[in-house]
């Protein structure tokens, strides 16, 4: 049990804080790109398929699904 005079507060490792920010802000970049991607393809394929809107919808997801 610590004293009233020793801190138990731990130091903060700050590369790690900046790797975990950087990962996370790759993550968001990503997901953005994709969603782009796919927004501009999503016409063609509506129009070479003929999908209705409920098939758009699942090709939309499935394609950011991976």
């Amino acid at each position: 049990m610590p004293t009233p005079n020793q801190s138990s507060v731990q130091p903060i490792n700050m590369g790690i804080v900046y790797l975990l920010t950087a990962v996370a802000a790759l993550g968001g970049l990503l997901f953005g790109y994709d969603t782009a991607v796919i927004s501009g393809a999503i016409g063609f394929l509506q129009a070479k398929f003929e999908l209705t809107a409920a098939m758009k919808g699942w090709a939309a997801s499935s394609a950011i699904i991976g």
